[in-house]
C-alpha cells in the first residue's frame, strides 16, 4: 500500500529532465539515481520511525542504516534514465 505514492514520486523527475535534458546521461542517470535514493532514503526513514517500512537491506553488504543498498547505485542509473524517456517523451 506506501509504494504506490512512493512510486508516484518519480514524476516529480519532469521538472529534473528538463533542467539537465543537454547533460551527457552519464551525469544525467547519476543525477537521477541520487535523487532516487535520496526519496528512498527520506521515506525509508519516515516509514521505520512508524514500523511500516516494507523494505530492509539491513543484511544487505552495502546498506547504509538498513534503509538503501549503495550497490542500486546502477539500478536507479537505469530506472532513472528509463523514467527520463517515458516522462519527457511525453511532455514533449
Amino acid at each position: 500500500m506506501w509504494m504506490f505514492p512512493i512510486y508516484g514520486c518519480a514524476s516529480f523527475l519532469l521538472p529534473v529532465c528538463r533542467l539537465i535534458r543537454s547533460f551527457p546521461s552519464a551525469v544525467r542517470g547519476s543525477i537521477y539515481s541520487l535523487l532516487i535514493m535520496t526519496g528512498e532514503y527520506t521515506f525509508g526513514s519516515l516509514l521505520s520511525q512508524k514500523d511500516v517500512c516494507p523494505w530492509d537491506y539491513s543484511r544487505s553488504r552495502f546498506n547504509y542504516q538498513g534503509i538503501i543498498r549503495l550497490d542500486y547505485f546502477f539500478v536507479w542509473f537505469l530506472v532513472g534514465l528509463l523514467y527520463e524517456k517515458l516522462l519527457c517523451r511525453k511532455a514533449a
